[in-house]
Formats: C-alpha cells, structure tokens, sequence
C-alpha cells in the first residue's frame, strides 16, 4: 500500500480512540494549531487520497501526543511516491521505513546490502548450473502453458496442444516454441527488417508445421483417430519430463560442485 494509506489509517484510528468526529477534529486543529483543515481534508487525508506535509504531519503528532513513527504503526509492504516501482534503493515495508525515519539502519545501508543480494543472485544465474536451472524452468513453462504455436499447430492438425506440445518434445527434444526461436536465431540476420524478419518467421513456422505433420498424421491412423488415446499417450510422454523438471529445480542445482566439495 502507499504511504498516504498508511498515514490516513493511522490518523483515523487516533481520531475515532479520541472519540472525535471528522468535523470535530477539524475543528480541533483549527483552534489548537495553524492547520486550516475542514471536514473534507480530514477525509481525504484519511482515505489517503490526501498526503499531509511533513510540517503537518509534526503538528498531527502534537495534537495526539505522539511521535511521527505512531503514524507509521502497520506492518505491511509499502510503495512511495506515484507509481513507483519496487526497488532495492528505497524502503520495502513499514518496519524499514521506522527504521529509517528513527535514526536506524540507513537508507543507504539498505541499498548496498540489496545491491549486494542482487548480484549475488545475479553471478548465480548466469552460473553453468544457473543457466541449466532457468533452462529447466522455461522448458516446465512449455510443458504447463501451451503457447500460441502449440495452439495453431493444434488447431492445423485437429488434435489438442497437449499432443502437439508430445509429439515436439520426442521430435526436438524441447518445446515446438523452443525450436522456432532456435532457428529462428541462427537463420536472422543481423540488422534485418522487420518485414525480412516476419519473412523468415513464417518460413520458419511452416516449415515445422509441414515437419510435424505426417507424424501427427501416423499418430492418428494408430489410435483409429481416438483423440482421447492421443491425449492419453500425450501425457504419458510429458508426465515424467515435468516430474524430472521438479527434481531439477532442487535447490542443489545451483550449489557450486567445490562449495559441496568444501563441506564435504
């Protein structure tokens, strides 16, 4: 949630422990401090369409007899300014932002132990065993999501994704999308146009298409067109290739060999 969510939660709650109404605290800040605010601000404040400045925010903790960090009392993610983005460099929670505002671990501090995390994650993934890894889980992506050329070679031959998805592991070794994207990048050259590029992609998709055909075509005069034995052979061939993809994505797989040896 954003910060002025937070801030208006927070003001609510000491409004309504004060017993005041919307309109009576209004008029509390008004005679108790320089703040001009009406029933409306005291709303829109609240229902954090509304962030109070920091000299307000001062004032808000006078009037209730707290200090700053009681605005921030939830727990919970928090994203500052408008549409921001997650990022390492600011606070990711409630708890950090206290931290930050009290005096604690520093803005900066924060930043470089996360900059540090993200390159460690980073060295892991471009690691042998890390891209093996990523390798596994697009590989499992294919196997769970039909893609669109799954579905139009489906729809080409009349049988469903599943099978095309069967039928292109046994004849590639990886998914249907996989090897158009293969071919694709050793047939492209660089600094093609768009239109050579289409080209080439419509080649290179046809081509799979006339290469699957008569195999799907032997398939079905096998199973006497029985769709359902097509199904059923289909995820014969895939269930263990998921199954060994999920032993793959063990964490082990991106321990390094001489950090084993190590321990070992």
């Amino acid at each position: 949630m954003t910060l002025p969510i937070v801030i208006g939660r927070a003001i609510q709650r000491l409004r309504i422990a004060a017993g005041l109404t919307q309109t009576e605290f209004a008029e509390l800040l008004r005679g108790s401090t320089s703040l001009s605010w009406n029933r409306d601000t005291v709303a829109a404040t609240e229902s954090g369409r509304r962030m109070p400045p920091l000299d307000e925010l001062i004032l808000l903790a006078s009037t209730f007899e707290c200090s700053l960090l009681d605005l921030l009392g939830e727990s919970a993610d928090i994203r500052l300014g408008p549409g921001q983005l997650p990022s390492p460099a600011i606070p990711g929670s409630l708890e950090e932002a206290r931290q930050v505002i009290s005096g604690g671990e520093s803005l900066a501090e924060m930043y470089k132990e996360r900059r540090e995390l993200l390159s460690n994650v980073d060295e892991i993934l471009k690691s042998p065993k890390g891209q093996s890894a990523m390798k596994t889980v697009g590989r499992r992506m294919f196997l769970h999501h039909p893609s669109e050329l799954d579905e139009n070679a489906g729809g080409r031959f009349g049988v469903p994704s599943r099978v095309v998805q069967a039928l292109a592991e046994q004849r590639y070794g990886h998914s249907l999308a996989t090897e158009q994207r293969d071919r694709l990048g050793t047939r492209t050259p660089e600094g093609a146009s768009p239109a050579s590029m289409g080209a080439i992609r419509g080649h290179v998709t046809r081509q799979l298409f006339s290469e699957l055909e008569p195999i799907v075509l032997q398939r079905l005069r096998d199973a006497d067109g029985d769709i359902a034995q097509l199904i059923a052979d289909a995820e014969r061939i895939l269930k263990p290739i998921e199954a060994k993809g999920t032993q793959d994505l063990d964490v082990g797989l991106l321990v390094d060999d001489s950090s084993q040896a190590s321990q070992s």
